[in-house]
């Protein structure tokens, strides 16, 4: 996990394995507690870069950290990282333009907008719909950006997620200018400044 982050209960700990020198080789000693200093050595020469703690408790902070042991009897240590355990929830909610269609009478949602926590860094796209859906979120509060070529940015704050629970983000609308354009300049909104429109919002 990154340092000072929240991660689900079932996370798992992963580091970037060290490269020695042509002829020797290395292990990994990993350290592992709630304590600041981590002095419980719960994995012993390990080979592999990854180590399963098993089932965290919700709310807590762990610290950790790994020991590198050369077969020259050198060894090397990381600095010691943490991270918060957290149930995890959903984040999913639909990005939408306030135009609507004779068609369909309603809202549009907006195809292949970019939505990011913006505490985390995770992204995804919205679909044919204009839903999006974050899965595996650690319980907290989040703030959402979303981003679509020709479209203003829109940003969604203070969204709570809890452990086991779905939360659900009330429809977003993105404004744009790029809409309003009389695409052939015959001076009047007619078919082709609706396929215009239509093109846009759909991502096609």
């Amino acid at each position: 996990p990154a340092d000072n982050s929240s991660v689900p209960l079932d996370s798992v700990l992963s580091w970037t394995p060290v490269e020695p020198d042509t002829g020797y080789t290395v292990v990994y000693d990993v350290y592992f507690g709630t304590d600041a200093v981590p002095e419980t050595k719960v994995s012993d020469d390990q080979t592999g870069s990854t180590y399963d703690p098993g089932v965290l408790t919700d709310q807590t902070k762990y610290y950790w950290k790994v020991v590198a042991q050369y077969s020259d009897d050198s060894e090397a240590s990381s600095p010691v990282w943490n991270f918060t355990a957290r149930e995890v929830g959903t984040i999913q909610g639909t990005v939408y333009t306030s135009i609507t269609t004779s068609l369909t009478g309603s809202h549009m949602g907006i195809v292949g907008a970019t939505v990011t926590i913006n505490e985390t860094g995770q992204t995804t796209v919205t679909d044919t719909q204009g839903n999006y859906l974050f899965t595996e979120i650690p319980s907290g509060i989040y703030t959402l950006i979303i981003e679509k070529e020709n479209f203003n940015p829109a940003q969604v704050s203070d969204i709570t997620v809890q452990g086991g629970i779905a939360t659900n983000v009330t429809g977003t609308d993105m404004t744009t200018d790029a809409l309003l354009v009389d695409v052939n300049g015959d001076g009047r909104l007619g078919l082709a400044d609706a396929i215009h429109i239509l093109r846009i919002i759909s991502g096609y």
